[in-house]
């Protein structure tokens, strides 16, 4: 696949560095290679980086790409190349310390951190800094899909008195851990543990930042009241949150969020009802590799669009990478992932 400019030039090949070997590495390498860029990836442990070129990549997309380049660890930050994207996709607690590094040694134009931007319970103040905070992108990949953009063009023509959205967003942990079979159990992967990234706020924190979204949307400068419920679970010493449940309500307005780590398989919808009649709804169904947005005027107008997980991260790359311009790269932008952060911190708040 080629990408031109208006004038039909051939678009100069973009240098492309991704940390982390992992699920989300795999998918961001194969993102990048079908975009046409020059691609490195390292991982700390070199038995992962393997993995990945016999193993993940290949079941994932048929074979290894030999047009990656896999860059051992340690000589990653001698590297002279300047990027125009660095991405960070190894577990949450080492985000910033992976990024810090970025920073101190090497030369890019953007970093894209996968979500969540970091642990609640770290500092990130750091980012804010002028020369820094602009370069920062965070991976929320569904909230510019098409799909959504789409649902977000329909629901600001309905009206906003006595309306009720809820966002459900329940997957099994067990689906995630299909995903990195390495793993032979929730034990021994970080998402037990809600101190170092753990639990279903932070792996699924795409839907906190959909509900940030449609909360700014909805009350705009009001101050909504704002209500939660958080369940959580044990694993020896590890505690991860399971449940949760959180609330945005004022002047007949209602925001609702519903999040579970053992729903299979996965529900991922958003209602708008006005009154208790079903106005909108965003379905992402993965059996049927579609996204369905459907509002109902008189009748119902059904929207299917085709997705695949493969194409949520080349959408992602291709607004960070060729389409500047585009008005949904916004939702990738630091000020959006430092609003979930700050979420985050009030969803644990005297509860871990």
């Amino acid at each position: 696949m080629v990408f031109y400019f208006k004038s039909k030039r051939k678009m100069k090949k973009k240098n492309v560095l991704i940390f982390g070997s992992g699920s989300i590495g795999t998918h961001h390498a194969n993102a990048a290679i079908s975009l046409k860029n020059n691609v490195y990836i390292t991982d700390k442990k070199k038995s992962q980086l393997i993995n990945m070129v016999n193993n993940i990549y290949p079941s994932r997309y048929g074979s290894w790409n030999k047009n990656i380049s896999c860059i051992d660890y340690k000589n990653v930050f001698e590297l002279k190349n300047f990027f125009d994207l660095i991405i960070i996709g190894v577990p949450p607690k080492f985000h910033l310390s992976v990024l810090k590094t970025c920073i101190k040694n090497l030369r890019f134009k953007k970093v894209l951190i996968e979500k969540p931007l970091c642990v609640y319970n770290q500092n990130y103040r750091f980012l804010k800094k002028k020369n820094i905070a602009k370069k920062i992108y965070c991976g929320f990949n569904h909230s510019v899909s098409q799909s959504f953009n789409s649902f977000l063009k329909k629901f600001k023509s309905l009206p906003k008195k006595n309306i009720t959205i809820n966002i459900t967003w329940k997957e099994s942990f067990d689906l995630v851990l299909k995903a990195h079979p390495w793993l032979r159990s929730l034990g021994e992967s970080y998402l037990s543990n809600v101190k170092i990234g753990g639990g279903v706020a932070h792996e699924y924190s795409h839907a906190l930042h959909i509900f940030l979204i449609l909360k700014m949307m909805l009350f705009k400068n009001e101050n909504p009241k704002f209500l939660k419920k958080i369940s959580y679970k044990k694993i020896k010493t590890n505690i991860y949150d399971n449940n949760l449940y959180l609330s945005f309500r004022k002047n007949k307005k209602t925001l609702n969020l519903y999040l579970n780590g053992t729903n299979n398989p996965p529900i991922k919808k958003i209602e708008v009802l006005i009154g208790n009649k079903k106005k909108l709804t965003w379905v992402r169904k993965l059996d049927k590799n579609l996204e369905i947005v459907e509002k109902k005027h008189k009748k119902y107008k059904k929207e299917n669009i085709k997705i695949s997980r493969r194409g949520d991260f080349i959408q992602e790359l291709k607004l960070l990478l060729f389409k500047n311009k585009d008005k949904s790269i916004e939702f990738l932008r630091l000020d959006y992932s430092i609003m979930v952060m700050t979420l985050l911190k009030s969803i644990f708040r005297k509860n871990v």
